[in-house]
């Protein structure tokens, strides 16, 4: 399978990517770890019932931009995985082509 610079370059990130989200480190501890921080913001934020608007407000904008990050981060490995399945379908469809255009001499 050949593929050009740019898809080399591609396929290495998304790779990279990939095989540190199937980690134990990535999925036993860093991943639980960035929801707890998540869920940890949400409690702050509903348990301040009577907190001012100032502080609601910094909580939630702490919550949002937790769970946003965490979002991104989800996001970015699905598009990784979708992306290194659509180089390699690509790069074996050229390949396939290439072998079946018949030789003239």
């Amino acid at each position: 399978m050949e593929l050009d610079p740019e898809e080399i370059k591609q396929l290495h990130e998304v790779r990279e990517v990939c095989n540190t989200s199937y980690t134990v480190g990535w999925t036993a501890y860093l991943l639980p770890k960035i929801r707890e921080f998540v869920d940890e913001a949400h409690e702050d934020m509903v348990g301040a019932l009577h907190a001012s608007d100032a502080v609601i407000g910094g909580l939630t904008k702490r919550w949002q931009q937790r769970e946003s990050m965490l979002r991104g981060i989800l996001e970015y490995i699905e598009r990784c995985e979708d992306d290194k399945k659509r180089i390699i379908a690509e790069g074996t469809k050229r390949e396939n082509e290439n072998e079946s255009i018949p030789l003239v001499y």
